[in-house]
C-alpha cells in the first residue's frame, strides 16, 4: 500500500478547496434562497468540495485526486466566469463580480493551479503531455457542461428568476453599489 505524500501542496489545495467548499454550503447558498434550484446547485457545489479536501487530504492515490480536484474546482470556476458574461444558470442574469465571489474564486484558482502543477509534475515524462491537455480541457469541459445543464434546467421548469439577488452580500460591481440588487 502506498503511503501518504504530504507536501505543503496538498495541505494548500486541500485547505483552499475546504474554505471555497465551506462557503459555498453556507453563505453563499443562503444568499441564493429564493431560487432553490440555485441554493440546492450551491449546497451540491459546497459538499463535493468538503468531501474532496477531506478524502484529498487523506488519500493516497494523489494523482487521481489531483485531476478530481481538477474537474470539481475547475467547473464550478468556469461556470462563475461564464455568469459574469452571460445570463447565470439559475438567475436569468449576467451576475456582478461581488467581493465574496472574487474570494472564493481565488481560492478555487489557487487548488487549481496547485492541481495542475501537481498532476503534470507525478506524471512521468511521456505522459506529461497527455497530463497537461486533460488539465485544461477537463475543467473547462466540465464547466461548459454544468453552465449549460444548469440553463437548461431552468428553460426546462420554467423557472422563475425575478427575486433573484444577493441583497446581504458586498458588491464590488459599480452598477450595485448604489443599492441596485438586480
Amino acid at each position: 500500500m502506498k503511503k501518504q505524500v504530504f507536501s505543503p501542496y496538498v495541505l494548500a489545495t486541500s485547505a483552499a478547496t475546504l474554505i471555497a467548499g465551506v462557503l459555498h454550503f453556507t453563505y453563499v447558498a443562503i444568499l441564493h434562497k429564493d431560487i432553490p434550484l440555485e441554493m440546492t446547485f450551491f449546497i451540491a457545489i459546497g459538499l463535493a468540495q468538503i468531501i474532496w479536501a477531506v478524502w484529498f487530504y487523506k488519500t493516497k492515490n494523489i494523482k487521481t485526486a489531483y485531476l478530481i480536484g481538477l474537474l470539481i474546482n475547475g467547473s464550478v470556476t468556469v461556470v462563475w466566469l461564464l455568469s459574469r458574461l452571460y445570463e447565470a444558470p439559475f438567475g436569468g442574469e449576467v451576475e456582478a463580480f461581488e467581493a465574496l465571489d472574487v474570494v472564493i474564486g481565488v481560492l478555487q484558482i489557487v487548488a487549481i493551479v496547485l492541481s495542475a502543477y501537481c498532476v503534470v509534475t507525478l506524471s512521468k515524462a511521456k505522459e506529461r503531455s497527455r497530463h497537461i491537455a486533460m488539465a485544461l480541457i477537463v475543467p473547462i469541459v466540465g464547466g461548459l457542461l454544468l453552465f449549460t445543464g444548469g440553463r437548461v434546467t431552468a428553460l426546462v421548469f420554467n423557472l422563475d428568476t425575478s427575486e433573484h439577488g444577493h441583497e446581504n452580500s458586498s458588491v464590488i460591481d459599480a452598477d450595485h453599489i448604489d443599492g441596485d440588487t438586480h
